[in-house]
């Protein structure tokens, strides 16, 4: 399954799709609703070293569970593109997200962040958690860089590096 983006009259619209195979070839199937997409510009450079506890990308990966990696990257990309954080949540504007529920709001309603090349919500970041190692190395780097780049997570080289050395 994957997210796609659909246009209809004027407006963007995100919707978790999924691929079958029939005799004429590949159809897709919309599964769930996932918000409208909201498009948002990066506001300031932070480094993925510069929202860790310890200071220490080595120590970080190591000592944590693949999703706690993932969702400190979602909260770098959200901190990236001008939310703040309060308590729990990432607040910009009337945006809410909420990285432990995996939800995204605006005014109640869900929504779907435009980020980077790729498109975050709640559900995608839980496809991206349930990321299993393919076989072999080569196509584990690629499906894992194209799981994060889907999400919109722009990922430094050499943390990409060491997370990768994790999964694989």
């Amino acid at each position: 399954m994957f997210v796609r983006i659909k246009k209809i009259y004027g407006n963007e619209y995100a919707y978790l799709v999924k691929n079958r195979w029939t005799k004429n070839g590949p159809r897709q199937k919309s599964r769930k609703y996932l918000g409208k997409v909201i498009r948002l510009q990066k506001k300031r450079d932070i480094l993925f070293v510069d929202i860790l506890e310890h200071k220490n990308i080595d120590f970080f990966v190591e000592n944590s569970h693949f999703k706690d990696i993932v969702k400190k990257l979602a909260e770098l990309e959200l901190l990236k593109h001008g939310f703040e954080k309060q308590g729990k949540m990432f607040i910009r504007d009337d945006f809410k997200v909420d990285l432990i529920k995996f939800t995204s709001k605006k005014a109640g309603k869900n929504i779907a962040l435009r980020l980077n090349e790729g498109v975050m919500c709640g559900k995608s970041l839980e496809l991206l958690i349930k990321f299993l190692p393919k076989e072999g190395e080569q196509a584990t780097a690629v499906a894992l860089a194209e799981a994060f780049v889907n999400n919109g997570i722009d990922v430094e080289k050499e943390v990409f590096i060491k997370i990768f050395q994790k999964v694989y």
